[in-house]
């Protein structure tokens, strides 16, 4: 019977598998046991048991299905069931494989700035140090152009080297321990709260972006920001990467007027909010032209559990909301 069964529903005739079959006589037993069971608490009603096998097997998905009935089904209700049932796993069978393509490019796209970050490491920041001290070495005016073009370039390294390991980061966050881990020893994580002043850090991104139009806070209410993922903090490092992620944005999509942005801040204890204060029917977005890594910090506040990130772009302005977990 086993045997038997095998052969139906294998299209290349039934497996010869020792471990498959005992599966299968584990199956058939089941359903034994259970039309027993029914049809001594049913005065003996019939029990059927279809099994349907829908056609996936070449996409590498074999499912087989089965449904209890008692009562024996019309040839229009057998094909209005696998009509539906079809729908139901060509549906799943479609976001599997756009799941797996995701994970595919995502893993692609870690390895390439692993690589990067790895770079990074190895051969520009070992040669800073060594000119910082030869510049120090010489007899320089205080301020010195010299001077501010290493300092300038420390701190791009500094933001760029955590860029990489930032997205590197990412493939690590189905796994707590491995994640905090590795966020802790690349100065990406803190095990305490870091917190940042947005209208200080506003005048900071203004100063580096002078090619850009200047953001201008108008503040409701105000304080410093912190962001927890699973039992750690973002640090100031990734603070200052979230912050200059969302001004980029801002800068993109906001509508200037007389010059400049503004944008509204609000934040309480657990939310804060950004959002571009001119109200205007020609501000488009377009959720693919985000710059930076909007999308990751989204994607890993939601994973972790940490709270939400929600970007919005309702009554035609560009708003950035942040909610903790509470």
């Amino acid at each position: 019977m086993v045997r038997g069964f095998s052969t139906i529903i294998d299209a290349e005739g039934g497996t010869q598998d020792e471990s498959e079959l005992r599966r299968i006589g584990t199956l058939l037993w089941y359903y034994r046991q259970l039309q027993e069971k029914y049809q001594a608490s049913a005065d003996g009603k019939e029990f059927l048991v279809h099994f349907i096998r829908p056609s996936f097997i070449e996409s590498g998905y074999n499912v087989l299905l089965s449904l209890g009935t008692n009562r024996r089904l019309s040839v229009d209700q057998l094909s209005l069931i696998y009509l539906l049932v079809y729908r139901i796993i060509s549906q799943t069978v479609i976001e599997r494989t756009k799941e797996a393509e995701q994970f595919k490019r995502r893993a692609s796209f870690s390895l390439t700035t692993h690589a990067l970050k790895t770079e990074l490491q190895t051969t520009i920041k070992p040669k800073i140090g060594p000119i910082k001290q030869a510049i120090e070495g010489l007899t320089l005016p205080q301020d010195s152009e010299l001077t501010t073009v290493i300092t300038d370039l420390e701190e791009q390294y500094e933001d760029l080297f955590c860029m990489t390991a930032f997205v590197s980061l990412i493939d690590k966050i189905e796994d707590k321990n491995r994640f905090e881990e590795a966020g802790l020893k690349e100065g990406l994580l803190s095990s305490g709260p870091q917190t940042i002043e947005i209208e200080e850090y506003c005048s900071t991104f203004n100063a580096l972006n002078p090619h850009l139009e200047p953001i201008v806070l108008s503040i409701t209410q105000l304080l410093p920001l912190k962001i927890q993922v699973y039992d750690s903090f973002f640090s100031l490092r990734v603070l200052r990467l979230f912050l200059s992620t969302i001004f980029e944005n801002v800068t993109k999509f906001g509508m200037p007027e007389a010059g400049r942005i503004n944008l509204r801040v609000t934040s309480s204890l657990s939310t804060c909010v950004f959002e571009n204060d001119t109200n205007d029917e020609t501000v488009e977005f377009d959720e693919k032209g985000l710059r930076g890594n909007l999308k990751l910090f989204q994607l890993l506040i939601a994973n972790t559990n940490s709270g939400k990130l929600t970007i919005d772009p309702g009554d035609y302005k560009f708003r950035v909301t942040y909610e903790a977990r509470k």
